[in-house]
C-alpha cells in the first residue's frame, strides 16, 4: 500500500540552539511516498507514518496530510506521462515525450501484474 503524505510541516528548530533550519537546505519534502504491507491496519497509520518520515529524514513532524494511493491513481499518473493532452485539451505538463508507449505498458504491468 502507498500513502502519499502531503502538506508535511517540520519541525525546524534546531534543539541544540534552538534557531530554526531551513527545511530546503535540510532536504526536507512537502509531500512523499511511503511504501506499507498490503495487510497495514489502517488504524496505526497516523502514527506510522510520522515515525518513518522522521526516521528517514531525521526531523520531527509538527503535521501533515495523507492519503492511500490506488492502482488507478498510480496508472493515471503513467498515463499522464504519455499523453500530451489532457480530457479537456489542455497540455499536460506532466507530459514527457521520451516516455514511450512500452514504457506505459511496462510500468502499467508493475502496478496491476498478471491478471
Amino acid at each position: 500500500m502507498t500513502i502519499h503524505v502531503y502538506d508535511i510541516k517540520w519541525d525546524l528548530v534546531d534543539e541544540e540552539t534552538g534557531r530554526e533550519v531551513d527545511r530546503e537546505e535540510e532536504g526536507l519534502p512537502e509531500e512523499y511516498d511511503i511504501q506499507l504491507p498490503n495487510d497495514f491496519n489502517d488504524d496505526d497509520i497516523e502514527d506510522t507514518v510520522g515515525e518513518a518520515l522522521s526516521e528517514e529524514f531525521g526531523f520531527c513532524v509538527k503535521s501533515y496530510d495523507w492519503k492511500v494511493v490506488t492502482a488507478e491513481d498510480k496508472i493515471r499518473a503513467v498515463l499522464r506521462r504519455y499523453f500530451e493532452v489532457n480530457d479537456n485539451g489542455d497540455v499536460n505538463p506532466e507530459y514527457d515525450e521520451d516516455f514511450t508507449a512500452q514504457d506505459a505498458i511496462d510500468e502499467i504491468h508493475d502496478i496491476i501484474g498478471d491478471i
